[in-house]
């Protein structure tokens, strides 16, 4: 779609909304939980203007924030309505703008933790978009017997993983740096616990999540791929209250309440892995007993704060703090090796309603991610002491203001409008070694400036029959004397076809002027941040998509199909052989740029939200590929995480108030790898030099021994055309809850994990097996599997107060 027929569609819906109204009023407010005083989010407000309950809803849903706004013509009825409360309907009869905050009653008042159950209100459409809330999230099984956001989305349609146990997202054929991760509007950078085994994401904290796999509204930008929004919880504004759990990855707290200020809570919540510890401990008595060679221990630690303040109706402050580190180091008898990445976040944000019709949120943040690895070398032989200090670190400092406009322009007509203004500072590949002989010291450091503005209007025509969201996204980029421009259109279209049945029609236009160069681990962490510029320049994505949702037997299933195709321009990957930026004077040398990719694919979702067995059942079809002028003689080729077909089903049934039970299984198609089809013998020589010190430290070469040999390399066949075994795995979990003997709400978790044993491929390799007997003899090269997570019983327990 051209920019100006974009346009020109956008000024006719303006024209055809615009005519003669009757006297409208704007009415907005925040809905709450009555119980504790938190946002409700995605919370139902319907119009029911007398109409029955089965024709088409009109209505808005809260936001991130728990702010809603709706234009109606008094006399009229509204209804809120959210999952697991008393649904509320109040007279509107004013004839002037007004506010009007909401708090609904849990419908069933039982032990903190346990998930409440109540009868699923019709909702409003949603496309492109998923939403889980903390309670969906904690009644998925997970390796650990704890809670994992990512873990959870992974279950839904086009949304995979880089390997086993991962929480790297790929969403939609996207790469895991093509994702934006939004804790309360500010994007963190680094996600990952455990090199992908975990998130940082503690569920303690998470209110709920929203992720936008595709039509984007305008106020996000700089990511391809996803936009996953959490929110977090504001704490209890009425007593003070906590937790303690313990899992088999890890230890943790909550402690929440109100503050001496009136109007205002705060909660803070932190956990912090036992098993550095113990690995440390037990390495040091293998040393002390059988004189071991290294030292392991690895771990992680989180920590989210947050106080909120409320001074009136009107004004809401708030402020953010997040830090969380990975570690792992190692101890030699004479060396030591260390690794450690992780995040700070620090944002205060303020909200205010300035009218009936118009609200504004500031947020004013500083984020930091830091990788860094290092060696230590040191040995003494005779009288000569070799000394090594080796040191690699990758950062990016972000340091960013936003100011977002909410406003009701008419009855049918919504309006969001700010911008976005950001400072980055890249340290891409600083380089130090050290030795008793010399020393090279490299740093370099990149600056980045990325401003934007948006517009979004939300529009509905015809009498509710089409809803449409059209918008635009301006963004200016510069990078050490590159400059880029880019205009960014956004198109959403819903049509109701009746009471029951909505298609949608989305189109989207998205850069991004940063680039992530990581290797896939299970522990180590490599992932760099680079800047936009000359030898990488921006990356950008347009993206279609036709989607369809329908209700049947009485809203009892909901279900939603929906077809996408997605293109993308100026990827960067590493050259071809290349895994990391060490060694290399100038780590631009080692990029492979200009990429193209394309994606697409079929997403289909059915759900049963209500009755004792609640679940899902989510299935993925598509492809994805890449091309690269340099890799596989240019031709295209098979995106190394591509996956044909992609299968999640999910049940629940809560048993009694004590008992919950769940189960999961997976399917997914073997991922792409490029095989060895041969191998080839080539002329090899080498040699050592042996020696000894004379009295005065001098060496003496004793001799010079040469060696020739014939050396085996392998020939390699066409990129990813070859795929590894088929993926499936059923995990089992099931909480029990209770009242303990001090009057305390009691919970544990249990969990299976690979609940029949499936040795599921985790890493493919090839290895020459030769014939000591007959050295002569042809070594055939064979393909070895390795699978690393058997079937894994978890159990965490938690304890409020």
């Amino acid at each position: 779609m051209g920019t100006k027929a974009f346009f020109l569609i956008f000024i006719l819906c303006i024209f055809c909304t615009i005519k003669s109204f009757a006297q409208q009023i704007t009415v907005s407010g925040f809905v709450n939980d009555n119980a504790n005083g938190e946002r409700l989010i995605g919370a139902n407000v319907i119009i029911e203007d007398g109409a029955k309950s089965s024709q088409r809803l009109s209505g808005t849903v809260s936001d991130k924030d728990g702010y809603y706004r709706i234009v109606v013509s008094p006399p009229v009825k509204i209804r809120y309505t959210y999952i697991g409360y008393t649904s509320q309907t109040i007279d509107i009869t004013e004839t002037k703008s007004i506010s009007r905050n909401i708090s609904l009653e849990p419908t069933e008042s039982t032990i903190e933790g346990v998930e409440i159950i109540a009868q699923e209100e019709k909702m409003l459409p949603q496309f492109n978009v998923s939403s889980l809330s903390a309670k969906e999230i904690e009644r998925i099984p997970s390796l650990g017997g704890k809670a994992d956001v990512l873990k959870a989305a992974l279950l839904l349609p086009g949304i995979e993983t880089t390997n086993e146990a991962s929480s790297l997202l790929l969403v939609r054929g996207g790469n895991p740096g093509e994702n934006m991760f939004l804790l309360d509007n500010v994007p963190l950078i680094y996600v990952n616990h455990l090199g992908g085994f975990m998130s940082v994401f503690n569920t303690d904290m998470i209110n709920s999540m929203t992720i936008y796999k595709g039509g984007f509204p305008a106020k996000y930008g700089g990511k391809l791929s996803s936009v996953i929004e959490l929110a977090q919880r504001e704490g209890d504004k009425h007593k003070l209250k906590g937790s303690i759990n313990a899992g088999v990855t890890d230890v943790g707290f909550t402690i929440e309440g109100p503050t001496p200020i009136k109007n205002s809570s705060f909660i803070i919540t932190g956990r912090k892995t036992l098993l550095d510890y113990f690995m440390m401990s037990y390495g040091f008595i293998l040393d002390l007993a059988f004189d071991t060679e290294m030292i392991p221990m690895f771990g992680f630690h989180d920590v989210n704060g947050k106080f909120t303040w409320r001074p009136d109706d009107k004004n809401t402050l708030s402020l953010n703090v997040y830090q969380g580190d990975d570690y792992l180091k190692i101890w030699g008898d004479e060396y030591t090796f260390s690794n450690i990445w992780g995040n700070v976040l620090v944002a205060g944000n303020w909200d205010r309603v300035i009218s009936p019709k118009l609200m504004m949120s500031n947020t004013l943040s500083y984020v930091r991610y830091r990788t860094r690895n290092a060696v230590h070398y040191e040995s003494t032989r005779y009288y000569d002491t070799t000394m090594m200090d080796r040191r690699h670190w990758s950062k990016v400092n972000d340091i960013s203001f936003r100011s977002l406009f909410k406003y009701s322009v008419l009855k049918k007509w919504d309006m969001e409008f700010g911008i976005n203004s950001s400072f980055f500072l890249y340290n891409p590949n600083d380089y130090s070694f050290i030795t008793n002989l010399d020393t090279i010291i490299r740093k370099g450091t990149l600056n980045s400036f990325e401003n934007s503005i948006f517009i979004d209007n939300k529009i509905s025509l015809f009498k509710d029959v089409v809803n449409a969201s059209l918008g635009a996204r301006l963004v200016h980029y510069n990078s050490s004397g590159y400059q880029k421009l880019s205009i960014e259109p956004r198109a959403n279209v819903n049509i109701n076809v009746n009471e029951n049945h909505i298609i949608n029609l989305s189109y989207m236009r998205v850069t991004q002027n940063s680039h992530m160069i990581f290797t896939p681990g299970f522990l180590l962490n490599d992932e760099m941040w680079l800047p936009a510029g000359d030898y990488a320049p921006t990356s950008s994505s347009d993206q279609y998509s036709i989607g369809w949702q329908g209700k049947f037997l009485d809203n009892q299933l909901q279900t939603e199909l929906g077809v996408y195709y997605k293109t993308l321009n100026d990827l960067v990957i590493f050259k071809e052989g290349l895994s990391s930026m060490e060694g290399d004077m100038d780590w631009r040398n080692k990029l492979e740029v200009g990429g193209i990719g394309k994606s697409k694919g079929v997403e289909m979702l059915i759900r049963k939200p209500q009755g004792k067995i609640t679940g899902f059942l989510a299935y993925t079809l598509s492809r994805t590929t890449r091309q690269f002028e340099n890799i596989n003689d240019g031709k295209e080729f098979v995106f190394e995480f591509d996956r044909t077909h992609s299968i999640s089903i999910n049940a629940a049934y809560k048993i009694n108030k004590k008992w919950s039970v769940s189960a999961t299984w997976n399917y997914s198609t073997g991922t792409p790898f490029t095989p060895i089809i041969g191998k080839y013998l080539t002329f090899w020589s080498g040699g050592y030099s042996t020696g000894y010190y004379d009295d005065e430290g001098n060496f003496i070469y004793d001799y010079v021994y040469i060696e020739h040999d014939l050396q085996e390399t392998a020939i390699y066949g066409e990129r990813n055309s070859e795929r590894t075994q088929s993926y499936h795995r059923l995990d089992l979990g099931a909480v029990y809850s209770k009242i303990g003997k001090r009057g305390r709400n009691v919970e544990w978790t249990f969990s299976i994990y690979n609940a029949y044993n499936r040795k599921n491929p985790f890493q493919y390799y090839y290895s020459t097996v030769y014939d000591y007997a007959n050295p002569d003899a042809y070594a055939p090269i064979k393909l070895h599997k390795m699978s690393i997570f058997p079937i894994i019983p978890s159990v965490s327990y938690k304890v409020y107060f």
